[in-house]
């Protein structure tokens, strides 16, 4: 069927269903209906079959799959590039980008909403999850690391007033994630609390830290009355009670086997500060003649610098009765044939030479050097 006998098809099925009017009515309304039926069939004929407009939806897809690919490449190139100047970076490089980076972010947070404050920190710690929850090993020592000296450099440099806002900031914080998490995470929460202590209770000094606390707990005793001191052993019972009445049996025999523990070196340091040698031990040396040929020990133009050992015949070593430091013995006596020149007087000639007296033991000896025109010279 052509198009004009199909439009006229369409007129005249609409023609019987229009009312009898007036003549310029109905011309009107036919001329409307004939305008509207080519319009819709103009546009049915300009409409894209199902497959062009598959193809169309496939081609599109394809393109911003393409431009997503290429924003990728794009990142992960700038990212490569960033971390590459990084790398490659001067100090005075680093500290110029740290700056322009904190004077940019301060800028930016001072004109920021509300509303944009909190979206960013919600962003900072999803990143923050992701990247702790991904990284490696080494990646969380060297971010451990990164952090440690940062807050010590900030530690250094930083007012009271600061420091008072960081701490506000802090309690906030954990507040916050207090009522908010769920038991998994409070459980996890505690356990990090409990390692990150017992590392650190391991890497300072025991003795220090001992007598830090001596000293501040014999402070607090001397300025509290005596009011305060009932009530804070009134206190401390009561809570020790609560806890053991709380404690797991193994709790309890933990407990138990760290008293036992604690007592052993208590028992031992006590045992070893008997056993310390004392400062100024009296050193008991047994006289009896040496026997050697004192020819042997005469030196005839020595030429030596400052500072050099001369050797002077065969080794002369005498064990003697032990040096007695306290209970038991340490050391024995062990004489050389060695000396150390002490100036340039000492390397013409010598007349007699006594051989340096170096003992075994952390007692320093009296040694002389008698040589031409010296007496004597100091320890070396």
């Amino acid at each position: 069927m052509s198009r004009k006998r199909r439009l006229s098809k369409e007129c005249r099925k609409r023609q019987e269903k229009i009312p009898n009017g007036s003549s310029e009515d109905r011309q009107l309304r036919l001329s409307n209906i004939r305008e509207r039926t080519v319009g819709e069939s103009m546009a049915k004929q300009q409409r894209p079959s199902n497959l062009e407009s598959n193809r169309l939806s496939s081609k599109l897809q394809g393109e911003r799959s393409q431009i997503s690919e290429h924003s990728e490449r794009k990142r992960q190139y700038m990212r490569e590039l960033y971390q590459r100047f990084k790398a490659t970076e001067t100090q005075v490089q680093r500290e110029r980008r740290l700056e322009k980076q904190r004077v940019y972010s301060a800028r930016h947070r001072a004109a920021e909403t509300p509303e944009q404050r909190e979206r960013r920190l919600e962003q900072a710690r999803v990143y923050t999850l992701r990247v702790r929850t991904t990284e490696t090993v080494e990646q969380r020592e060297r971010r451990l690391e990164c952090e440690r000296v940062g807050k010590r450099r900030m530690r250094g440099t930083e007012t009271p007033e600061k420091r008072e806002r960081k701490l506000e900031r802090r309690r906030v914080r954990d507040r916050r994630i207090r009522e908010t998490e769920t038991p998994q995470q409070r459980e996890r929460r505690l356990e990090r609390d409990r390692s990150w202590k017992a590392e650190n209770r391991a890497a300072e000094q025991h003795q220090s830290r001992l007598e830090r606390e001596r000293a501040r707990q014999a402070e607090n005793n001397a300025a509290e009355t005596e009011e305060q001191r009932e009530r804070r052993l009134e206190s401390l019972g009561a809570r020790r009670s609560k806890s053991r009445a709380a404690e797991t049996e193994e709790q309890r025999k933990d407990r138990l086997e760290n008293r036992r523990a604690l007592t052993a070196r208590k028992e031992n340091a006590i045992k070893n500060k008997e056993d310390v040698v004392p400062d100024d031990p009296t050193v008991v040396i047994k006289e009896e003649p040496i026997e050697f040929d004192p020819e042997q020990l005469k030196v005839k133009n020595v030429k030596k610098d400052v500072g050099d050992t001369v050797l002077v015949g065969p080794t002369v070593i005498v064990k003697e009765e032990p040096i007695t430091f306290g209970p038991e013995p340490s050391a024995d006596i062990v004489i050389k044939d060695e000396f150390v020149v002490c100036s340039e007087d000492d390397t013409e000639s010598f007349a007699d030479v006594l051989p340096f007296t170096k003992p075994t033991s952390h007692v320093t000896l009296s040694v002389a050097c008698l040589g031409s025109g010296r007496k004597s010279c100091s320890d070396q």
